[in-house]
């Protein structure tokens, strides 16, 4: 966003001691965007917003123009690779799995060789 390095340049192992021991130098940016990007360097993985946090603060920020394009921003090519790479969502991966399976994923030497069954296709 601002075009220099939050850790700033130089040999990667001075970067690497910043990111471990500095603060991001965030320069111009300011509001809620740079509260969001602070928060997301945080050093403590547990203190970094999760995805679902993350889309929210973000999408209460959301104000999209009225002639934004309803079509990818990405050139014809970067689209086409997007495509044949992206995993579609299918019904095993959305559908919730049962209580048996919710079970059996939190003591897998207690379940039958059938509920095994239904843990492995909830997982994929």
């Amino acid at each position: 966003m601002t075009g220099d390095e939050p850790f700033g340049d130089g040999p990667p192992l001075a970067v690497l001691y910043r990111v471990v021991t500095g603060e991001p130098q965030l320069g111009a940016l300011h509001g809620p965007l740079r509260t969001l990007i602070t928060d997301c360097l945080a050093k403590d993985p547990a203190d970094r917003p999760t995805t679902g946090q993350l889309l929210d603060r973000i999408a209460t920020h959301w104000n999209p123009p009225a002639d934004f394009p309803s079509t990818s921003p990405w050139p014809h090519a970067v689209t086409t690779l997007i495509d044949a790479y992206a995993t579609r969502a299918t019904r095993s991966y959305t559908r919730q799995p049962g209580p048996a399976a919710r079970r059996c994923r939190s003591r897998p030497g207690s379940c039958p060789r059938a509920e095994l069954t239904q843990v492995r296709t909830a997982r994929g």
